[in-house]
This record gives structure tokens, sequence and C-alpha cells, in this order.
């Protein structure tokens, strides 16, 4: 049987020079979300805020994003984290980069150029 790798394997296999692959975040839109969908980047503006989660908007779709963050409603930001499912798609976000700083028109530009499917 097959044991799962903790962390220190992982380290220790990096070590040793074996080939671990991870799985790396899949930047979408939120209309193209789908339950096959785990590790993924979504990034548009918080239109809602509670506790311990948001709503962020992309212009697609809305999708609650579970995290405890300072940033306020209207910030544009980019989420990184694990998408599952409970009655709707959600993310459990590992990652919140702020990206009030980045213009917004040429970011969806650019964004539609590598994910042509809007």
């Amino acid at each position: 049987m097959k044991q799962k790798r903790n962390s220190l394997d992982v380290l220790n296999a990096e070590i040793n020079g074996d080939n671990i692959k991870m799985q790396s975040y899949q930047e979408k839109f939120i209309k193209d979300l789908s339950k096959e969908d785990t590790k993924i980047a979504v990034s548009g503006f918080i239109v809602d805020k509670k506790d311990n989660s948001i709503i962020v908007n992309d212009n697609t779709g809305n999708l609650i994003v579970i995290c405890e963050t300072n940033l306020d409603l209207n910030n544009f930001v980019r989420a990184f984290g694990t998408l599952f499912y409970n009655q709707d798609l959600m993310m459990q976000a590992d990652l919140i980069q702020d990206l009030n700083n980045v213009n917004k028109q040429l970011y969806q530009k650019v964004k539609l150029i590598f994910n042509p499917k809007q």
C-alpha cells in the first residue's frame, strides 16, 4: 500500500532528486469553474465581506472565498486556493493578493489572451 507523503518526505525527495509533481494553481474565470477543478486562482473585486469570507466578482460570476483579510470592499484581488463544493462552489483561500495597483483593463486583456473562453 502506498503511503501519503508529508512535508518532510517532500523535502527529502527534493534533496535526493526524486521527481515530485505538485499541482499548480490554474487561473480561471468564475463562470468556467467546475467540480473537477481543485487548485485555482480567480481575480476580481471584493463585492461582499463577512467575518471569515469574501465574495469575489470577476464580471462572469461570484465566488465565495473562505479567508480572513483586512482588504475592503471594491478592492481588486486575486485569490489562490482549493475549490470545494458545499451546495455552491466555494474556495478555501491559501493566499489573497492585492491587485489594486494593477491596470485593471490591461490585466483583463492579458487574461483574455491566455484564457479566450470568455
